[in-house]
Order: structure tokens, then sequence, then C-alpha cells
């Protein structure tokens, strides 16, 4: 669902597909492409990934061979003409000032968005022609977005971040949440 400006609309509640022959599925391949934070979409009569959801951890950007090695299987996809949605809950560092989102699109797109010292970012990419990259800056605090996931070009589905993200952290035990908790307040 779109507001009249274009943009997508939180609607909440759960991502659903609206075409029968494509599913979501966490991929199982041993390949080092896809570990365990990366969410392959295939399509279900050819089992072919069609986009993928890349869950950033602190260890994507832990050091410049980390990030060369998360560009690399990410212009991959791009490519190979794979969707990509890439969440970074994390500030820009030094070695991605402007978050990974303009690293990944570097030579793809004209002008990438220059994201301010507070900000964080997900970006959805849409690897139609033209490629087309749709960022959602974001502050520390603020709600996560539903992100589009294209399953082809033009076409896709909105993944409900912050209600994905709550459902899961309500099903946590509460001595976990609290570890979680205590973990983030002393690091």
């Amino acid at each position: 669902m779109e507001e009249p400006d274009g943009t997508p609309q939180d609607t909440g509640g759960t991502a659903s597909l609206t075409r029968p022959s494509t599913k979501v599925v966490q991929s199982v391949e041993k390949e080092p492409l896809f570990p365990k934070r990366r969410i392959a979409v295939r399509r279900d009569e050819d089992n072919a990934i069609v986009a993928v959801i890349e869950l950033i951890s602190s260890g994507n950007k832990h050091s410049q061979k980390s990030i060369q090695s998360f560009l690399k299987k990410s212009r991959k996809l791009i490519d190979d003409g794979i969707h990509l949605l890439v969440v970074d809950p994390y500030p820009p560092s030094p070695r991605d000032p402007q978050g990974l989102h303009e690293l990944i699109v570097d030579g793809l797109i004209d002008e990438p968005y220059v994201l301010t010292e507070d900000e964080r970012s997900t970006v959805s990419n849409d690897c139609g022609e033209p490629f087309t990259a749709y960022l959602e800056p974001l502050l520390v605090g603020d709600h996560w977005p539903a992100m589009l996931v294209f399953l082809q070009a033009g076409m896709h589905v909105l993944l409900p971040l912050e209600t994905s993200y709550m459902t899961v952290w309500n099903k946590q035990p509460r001595h976990i949440r609290k570890q979680i908790l205590d973990a983030a307040t002393q690091g």
C-alpha cells in the first residue's frame, strides 16, 4: 500500500506475498554467501533466488576487509539481478562514513543520499532498469519502517521491520532480554 505521494505506507502486520509462485525461506546453503543473517527469497517453480534480505551485524563493519567482503557479495547479488534489502542498525564508521548503502550503490546511481552524523539506514534495491535504491534514513529511537522487498523489477512486498522485531523480542525469555539490554548498556 502506498501513500498518495508514492511512499510506502507502514501497515504493520506480517509480510505477505502477492504471487503464489514465490515464497520466503531462510537459505540453508553452506556457502558463505548466505550466512544466517541473510534471508533468501526464492521462486517456487525453480528455486531461483530473487531477493536477499541482509541483516547487518557488527562483523560486517569490523574491518576494511569485512566491509570489502560484504560489498563484493552484495554487488554480485545486484549484478546477478537479485534484489537486495540491507537493514543496517549501526552508525556509519570511519570505514563507511556515509553508511554501507553508499558503498553498495557506488557507480549504480548518480547521487546517493548523504547521511547525517546521527543517521542509520535501511535500503531496498530494485535491480530492474533503471536500478533504483530506496533509502530510509533513521535516527536512534525511530521506529523501523516497513521496507520494500522486491520480487521482480517494480514488484515488491512490504516487510514490517518494527513489528517483526518486536514480535521476536517479546517472545524471548525475560532473562535473555535482560542479558541483551545489559550488554547494550555496557558497550
